[in-house]
Formats: C-alpha cells, structure tokens, sequence
C-alpha cells in the first residue's frame, strides 16, 4: 500500500473511532434539562382545555437546517419565560400526525412553521410571523417578534 493511501485508511480509520465514540457519548442537550417544556399534540389540547391556555405548535423536522438554526431561540431566556404563559406543543412533520394535516395543511408544509392557538386548538390566525410568504416561519434574528407573537396568544387565554 502507498503512502497517500496509508494516510487515507488511517485517517478514516481514526474519523470512525471518533465517531463510534462519540455516538455513544449522549448529546447534550440529552443532558441539559429542556428550556421548555414540549407536549404532544394530545397532551397539550388537554392541558389547554383544562388550564384554559392558548397554545403554541411548532412544527419541525430533524433534516431542516432552519429548524436548527431556531432551535437556540427556544432556550432563550426571555422565550422561555414567555412560553411559561402558553402550553408548548411541538411536532416532527415527518411523524405520523394526521391532524397536523387536516387541521393546518392549508398553511402549507415549509418547516419550521409556529402556530398559535385558542384554548379550544382553533388557530389565532392573526397572530404571525410578518412574513407574507411564509407567515408562521420565524427567523433566529426574530426572537422579539416571537416573543411578541407570545405574549398576544398568551393573552388569548381563557378567551373565547
């Protein structure tokens, strides 16, 4: 075996050990404790429902580079402490969710999209992002603006 070649399976051999460790190492933020406290879309309408607060969904997928850009913003502090007034519900889109579907599909299907909601899960359609293509897609840089858009749908709570 050549030199160049050596070098090539060596340094593969050593990006694969690093690897293979690493993946048994847990993520950290495994091992933080979350921001926010995430519901699932039945736990959350039940909490809504029982605590008489407005709701906000986001809707994700692990794949999306704009979903991990956003994702520092929920563990802002000014963002969680806004969320503590509102029952945080997030879903994977490429999850099986049928409701997701019916009852947001004519928002369309980009990711990641931030709802907000009524008690009762019907949509605060009036709340958005400001952007007139996309309007429940928040930028990281939109961090005021979300906590705005919270701040309104909190006050949606006990409403209706």
């Amino acid at each position: 075996m050549n030199a160049s070649r050596r070098s090539f399976v060596l340094a593969g051999t050593a990006g694969g050990l690093a690897l293979g460790l690493l993946g048994r190492i847990a993520p950290l933020q495994a091992v933080e404790p979350p921001a926010i406290r995430w519901l699932t879309w039945q736990e959350g309408l039940a909490k809504a429902a029982a605590e008489h607060k407005a709701m906000g969904l986001l809707v994700y997928a692990d794949w999306c580079p704009h979903c991990r850009e956003l994702q520092p913003v929920f563990r802002d502090p000014a963002i969680v402490h806004a969320s503590q007034s509102l029952v945080m519900i997030r879903q994977n889109t490429d999850e099986s969710a049928p409701w997701l579907h019916e009852r947001f599909g004519a928002y369309g299907t980009y990711v990641p999209r931030l709802f907000f909601l009524h008690p009762d899960g019907t949509l605060a359609a009036d709340i958005q992002s400001g952007n007139p293509k996309f309007p429940y897609f928040y930028q990281p840089q939109q961090g005021p603006a979300m906590r705005m858009a919270m701040a309104r749908a909190a006050a949606l709570s006990g409403k209706r």
